[in-house]
């Protein structure tokens, strides 16, 4: 059992936050566009999640071999301190992205050409933090590509007033939650020359974070109007509005940016109940 362990940090199963933080919009974009029918979908996305999920862990970790070890919060990945080799790390990405494309074949034609550029996207991100100033934007885009995906899968695509705020939502909210991670390594990636947005934005990092976070919330709320929600989605919206502002002016003087950046689980849980309470 222990030879599989390094693989299984690999994906990191052990740290599920970044599955949860893109399977939460997809699940939004889910139960709008079926309401809660059509098990079978839910059950491929579902699967897809974690699958592309673990699959942009095995190449970002690849990508990074040489720059982890050196990274408090990352020296004890199976690549940065040898317990696995590069070829078997590439093997493990080609096994996941085999089965990413297995389920891909299980959708209609229009949704397998969106999974074909979420699939170059995974692979492209690891990249953004060594030539973009933000490559937070390129995780939102990338995260985000599940959206116009399941309405494809659902044959409206066409709706694009519908999943547009959906999408945007799912762009924004890494802008903010990612932003929060990389405070964490902000002294490391400083010192390596790697790009982030608390590097770029320096002072202006808190505003981009409220300013992301709020365009997030806004999206939703268009989304809410749209779909004509009932009390609880508005009064779940506003709770997590308030209580973000709270936490963020508490945590972040502090340095707990872990904490908050969990935190974003938990709302993401809030807005699918929300969605489901009030359709």
């Amino acid at each position: 059992m222990s030879l599989f362990v390094p693989y299984l940090e690999l994906m990191r199963l052990k740290t599920p936050i970044g599955f949860w933080l893109l399977w939460w919009p997809t699940s939004w974009a889910l139960w709008v566009a079926t309401k809660g029918t059509q098990l079978k979908l839910w059950c491929i996305f579902i699967v897809g999640t974690w699958i592309m999920r673990s699959a942009g862990c095995v190449i970002n970790d690849w990508f990074d071999k040489d720059i982890d070890p050196f990274v408090e919060r990352t020296k004890q990945r199976p690549l940065a301190k040898g317990t696995l080799k590069s070829p078997q790390a590439l093997n493990l990405f080609g096994m996941l992205m085999l089965g990413a494309f297995f389920l891909c074949l299980m959708l209609p034609m229009p949704a397998r050409l969106l999974c074909v550029v979420g699939a170059i996207m995974t692979g492209l991100y690891p990249l953004a933090k060594r030539f973009t100033h933000c490559p937070q934007i390129m995780l939102g885009c990338t995260f985000a590509m599940s959206i116009p995906i399941v309405f494809a899968a659902t044959e409206q695509l066409q709706a694009i007033n519908i999943w547009l705020p959906i999408y945007f939502a799912a762009v924004l909210w890494p802008l903010a939650y990612d932003s929060i991670y990389a405070l964490e390594d902000f002294k490391d990636d400083k010192k390596l020359n790697i790009h982030s947005s608390p590097q770029w934005l320096e002072a202006y990092t808190m505003h981009f974070i409220i300013l992301s976070e709020t365009l997030t919330f806004s999206m939703l709320a268009i989304l809410g109007i749209q779909q004509q929600l009932s009390w609880p989605f508005w009064m779940v919206l506003g709770g997590i509005m308030s209580s973000f502002i709270v936490m963020l002016f508490i945590l972040i003087p502090r340095q707990y940016f872990i904490s908050l950046f969990k935190v974003h689980h938990w709302f993401g849980c809030l807005i699918f109940l929300g969605l489901i309470i009030s359709s």
